[in-house]
């Protein structure tokens, strides 16, 4: 089995229409409910990985030729690892200012009231603040401004990823960039034949652009 690993807003949904139309290839976008709402609860500690673990057992059994694309795994990629011990991980990037204006502005992350699941305020305490990673004090996270939390967001999520994908063997993840994706190098990388298959349904929003300032924001306090 295979998984498409990201922050989100980076063009899974087109990778994986790309990759549905391979011969030898299925691909699922969040297809596993289970994992999604245990994943959560597990990054925020409601469950040990004892627990996890047995989640992603009864759930991940799938032939070597079928993936899933689910930007919620993200705290579980080391756990999913060790309990498919063949399964292999394509880490997708995008810009990262094209990331952080598409949850910024398209999707109103952090906004209360919000009907967009994990983005709803009062979800933001159990999943991705500071405070339950150990990063921020209460009061720190509070005084945050929109803006800067879906920045702070974005770069755990992008440093967990980072941390765990490191510590599997290189044949096991490649990393691949949607502005520039050479399809071939994913085929090559899932050992199937290459096919004449382009990226051709583009799921990208195209939000407004961050302001200089905003910009600038990202480059000074983002650790990438």
């Amino acid at each position: 089995m295979f998984f498409i690993m990201s922050t989100g807003r980076c063009g899974n949904h087109s990778l994986v229409h790309a990759l549905n139309s391979h011969s030898q290839l299925t691909c699922k976008q969040e297809s596993m409910p289970e994992i999604i709402k245990y994943s959560r609860c597990y990054s925020s500690g409601l469950i040990d990985g004892r627990t996890m673990q047995k989640i992603l057992c009864e759930n991940l059994d799938y032939p070597w030729n079928v993936g899933e694309s689910c930007a919620q795994m993200w705290p579980v990629v080391s756990m999913t690892a060790a309990v498919l011990p063949d399964s292999k991980f394509i880490w997708l990037k995008r810009n990262i200012a094209d990331v952080v204006a598409s949850y910024y502005h398209t999707r109103k992350a952090w906004t209360t009231g919000s009907k967009l699941g994990i983005y709803k305020e009062h979800v933001l305490y159990k999943y991705v603040n500071g405070v339950e990673v150990g990063d921020l004090t209460r009061s720190e996270w509070v005084a945050k401004s929109r803006f800067e939390k879906t920045c702070w967001f974005l770069n755990h999520v992008l440093q967990r990823l980072e941390e765990q994908l490191s510590e599997l063997p290189q044949e096991r993840f490649i990393t691949l960039n949607i502005e520039d994706l050479d399809l071939n190098q994913v085929f090559k990388f899932l050992n199937v034949a290459s096919e004449d298959i382009n990226l051709g349904h583009i799921d990208a929003s195209n939000p407004p652009k961050l302001t200089d300032k905003e910009l600038k924001w990202i480059e000074n306090n983002m650790n990438l």
